[in-house]
């Protein structure tokens, strides 16, 4: 993954819209605020954020609401608990339907796999990563340092 990308990915807000509203931006620490947030929406231990949008980084794929239809199924099946959520970037003018959900991190790096995902993002219980699923990556730990 090239560095604008990388950039790019570790610039998202998470916004939660439902029941519970609230967002955490990545570019920043995790804090008491955001910590509460998670532990509100029953999403304080780890979890993955996973989206059936836009393969390989395709803006506008025309099967996006199906492939996105397709992994709500999957983690209605699998996950112990499962919250819409949007990806979004700063100034809000992308915006990717996601899925934060309870599930083991491989469980999560398959689905990526499944849905050709480039990466998705993991919370540890302590701070959200970057792992790597179609594009060779590893884990980056967010917010990033300068690179």
């Amino acid at each position: 993954m090239n560095e604008s990308k990388l950039r790019t990915y570790a610039s998202t807000i998470l916004e939660f819209v439902g029941r519970v509203q609230g967002e955490v931006d990545l570019r920043r620490p995790m804090g008491l605020r955001e910590r509460g947030l998670l532990s509100q929406l029953e999403l304080d231990s780890p979890f993955a954020v996973l989206t059936g949008y836009n393969p390989h980084g395709e803006n506008e794929h025309p099967r996006n609401q199906e492939r996105q239809d397709g992994l709500r199924d999957t983690l209605a099946e699998e996950a112990k608990r499962f919250v819409l959520v949007d990806g979004c970037s700063p100034d809000r003018l992308h915006r990717e339907p996601s899925i934060a959900a309870c599930i083991p991190e491989h469980r999560a790096w398959e689905i990526a796999l499944q849905f050709e995902q480039d990466a998705f993002f993991w919370f540890d219980g302590n701070s959200f990563h970057l792992v790597g699923a179609g594009e060779p990556l590893g884990r980056v730990r967010l917010p990033l340092r300068a690179l």
